[in-house]
C-alpha cells in the first residue's frame, strides 16, 4: 500500500542514490550502497566504496585495540594503543581486500564454467 512505511522509506532513500529492501519487498539485495549521482564516473564511485572500506576497517582496529587495552594483559604501553589501532586497522584491511580477491578468483572460475557450457 502507499501508506507502508517500507515504500516511504524506500522512496526516500531512492531519492538520495540509495535502494534499500526489506522484509521480502522488492528485488532483496542493495542496488547501490553508496549516494551517488547521475554524474558521477564508475572510477569516482570505486574510490568512495574504497574510503568507506577502509574507514570501516580503521575503526574496527581501533576497537580491537580498544578491546585488548580493556580487557587483555599484554601490558602493552597505553601511549601505544593509537598506533596499534591503526596497525590493527591496515590488517584487517589487508584480510578484506585478500578476501575479495580470493572471492572474485573463485567466482570469475564459476561464471567461466557455467557460460561454457
Amino acid at each position: 500500500t502507499a501508506s507502508s512505511p517500507l515504500i516511504i522509506t524506500h522512496k526516500f532513500f531512492r531519492g538520495a542514490g540509495i535502494l534499500i529492501w526489506a522484509m521480502g519487498h522488492g528485488p532483496g539485495f542493495f542496488s547501490s550502497s553508496v549516494p551517488t549521482c547521475p554524474t558521477m564516473s564508475f572510477r569516482a564511485k570505486t574510490m568512495i566504496r574504497e574510503w568507506i572500506v577502509f574507514a570501516l576497517c580503521l575503526g574496527l582496529g581501533a576497537h580491537v585495540a580498544l578491546g585488548v587495552l580493556l580487557h587483555g594483559s599484554f601490558g602493552w604501553p597505553t601511549e601505544a594503543y593509537g598506533f596499534y589501532g591503526i596497525a590493527f586497522g591496515v590488517g584487517i584491511y589487508g584480510v578484506i581486500q585478500l578476501s575479495r580477491f580470493v572471492w572474485r578468483l573463485i567466482r570469475g572460475k564459476r561464471h567461466a564454467r557455467d557460460f561454457s557450457h
